[in-house]
């Protein structure tokens, strides 16, 4: 079972979604905190002329690219990521994310948060390039996909 589908949405930021698979790579191979996660992971191009998509699949073929003829926005985008996946949970992340040693084990390890049904999205904390930390441990009851 996949306990977890990684949505990533771009348009136009090869190097900053390369950056961003490389971080869930290295937390899901036993470089980072994650080892035991078992997470798939799903870029959605919003018809980038980078490149984009040539370099995520010559450097990182275990990942499914969902290719748009234009872009769609995050929303849009996030949505026709998830409908390709099949995990228990899901994470959207924007093409800049890079992932924190261990935060997709903590993310699945929130039952808390996961297995209460009445819980739809939740956001744990944002991490700056300055390494300030923003708190957020905010759960938005009633959220929909809809």
């Amino acid at each position: 079972m996949i306990d977890l589908s990684i949505v990533v949405v771009t348009w136009n930021t090869r190097d900053l979604v390369l950056d961003c698979l490389a971080s869930i790579e290295a937390e899901v191979s036993g470089q980072g905190g994650s080892a035991g996660v078992v997470a798939e992971t799903c870029v959605v191009d919003n018809a980038s002329t980078d490149g984009t998509q040539e370099a995520i699949r010559r450097r990182f073929p275990w990942v499914q690219v969902v290719s748009l003829p234009r872009n769609v926005g995050f929303a849009v985008g996030s949505n026709a990521g998830l409908r390709s996946l099949r995990g228990r949970h899901a994470l959207l992340l924007n093409s800049d994310a890079r992932l924190e040693r261990g935060v997709l084990a903590h993310c699945v390890g929130k039952p808390e948060w996961i297995d209460a049904p009445e819980f739809k999205t939740f956001a744990d904390r944002l991490v700056h390039r300055d390494r300030i930390t923003q708190e957020l441990d905010a759960v938005l009851q009633g959220a929909t996909t809809e």
